[in-house]
């Protein structure tokens, strides 16, 4: 596939050298930022959940299995990495099953729950504060003043919001041909997804090689951090300036689709980017996809690193909806061995 994160324009400068990521799955650790509320009791059983090398759609249909319900039943705020161990929270719809007694399953393979409790809803997509990554990247050979450099640039400027390579998979085609779509309703939307992150990366791609992914286009919207809620800006006050600097505000790019809200339209710039994926936008028409916008700048916060020997240890905050992988690549050459033998593509959000 052409256009995978390796092929973006970085913003920071050159990589410092090469790094392996995910060749254990305790290299790659996710825990997702959601803290439930005091149990109300209810018929929503939440359980927090540890996964190894297993994706979050797998371990919703076991536990859908499990307690012999719907898999429209079972509920989580995000799908994490395949290759990984991740921790999340899932809910499952049990009516009267606090009364009954119901007890999670027991310990799995690749999932155990590690707390449970009864709540009155269940989980929404994208309820959560974002995923807190704890990586361990390993052959690397780097001066710790450059990194700690690097880091310091990263930690204040952000670094450009791309989707990470986890998105596309290793059968993503990036020509402008028609795309086939699949029967299946959950990968249909992957292919959905990996289309339009592919476009909005296209637009980023540009505004980074121009030196203006920081920097607002007014009027023009401006998305709240792992969110792509916004509003307008005309101007830019001391307040609005304060909350761009701290990336609770950035700029945006458009997410292809229809555009019901005309506040979500495109600039001549973003359709200008996308002449040559036209077919791609008349198709995600077709399938009334609704176009939305997406920040441009990603904040990376409680940046936290240590090296021993060659090995660098290296934690950090994302919001819902962005790629640890878009921060190393900032850093890095990076090779995913976990991507090497992988068969679908992994995500975290």
């Amino acid at each position: 596939m052409s256009g995978t994160i390796a092929d973006w324009p970085t913003a920071h400068g050159a990589p410092l050298g090469d790094a392996v990521i995910r060749r254990y799955p305790a290299d790659f650790v996710v825990t997702e930022q959601l803290v439930p509320t005091e149990p109300s009791g209810g018929e929503h059983l939440w359980l927090w959940i540890e996964k190894v090398s297993s994706n979050t759609q797998w371990v919703a249909g076991q536990l859908a299995e499990f307690f012999g319900v719907r898999k429209r039943d079972v509920a989580y705020a995000g799908l994490k990495d395949r290759h990984a161990i991740t921790r999340q929270w899932f809910s499952v719809w049990l009516p009267g099953g606090e009364k009954k007694g119901v007890l999670p399953p027991p310990d799995h393979a690749e999932f155990r729950v590690l707390q449970h409790v009864w709540q009155a809803k269940k989980i929404r997509r994208g309820m959560h504060s974002g995923n807190h990554f704890a990586l361990i990247l390993r052959d690397v050979k780097v001066s710790t003043h450059g990194l700690v450099q690097r880091l310091q640039k990263i930690s204040a400027q952000g670094v450009p919001n791309y989707y990470g390579s986890q998105r596309f998979g290793i059968t993503f085609d990036a020509r402008p041909l028609a795309i086939q779509w699949s029967d299946d309703r959950f990968q249909r939307g992957m292919q959905l997804s990996a289309v339009r992150s592919f476009l909005f990366n296209l637009q980023l791609a540009q505004r980074v090689k121009q030196q203006r992914w920081q920097t607002p286009v007014l009027p023009g919207w401006l998305s709240w951090r792992g969110s792509n809620a916004g509003f307008v800006a005309d101007v830019l006050d001391e307040r609005l300036q304060h909350l761009l600097a701290s990336h609770e505000l950035s700029p945006s790019a458009w997410l292809p689709g229809i555009v019901a809200d005309p506040r979500l339209a495109a600039t001549e710039e973003e359709l200008a980017a996308l002449t040559t994926h036209s077919i791609w936008l008349d198709q995600l028409r077709e399938r009334r996809v609704l176009a939305a916008r997406r920040a441009t700048v990603l904040g990376v916060n409680q940046v936290e690193h240590r090296i021993e020997d060659d090995a660098l240890k290296l934690s950090f905050i994302l919001p819902p909806g962005a790629f640890a992988t878009v921060v190393l690549s900032e850093l890095f050459r990076v090779v995913d061995a976990a991507a090497r033998n992988a068969s679908e593509p992994g995500l975290t959000t």
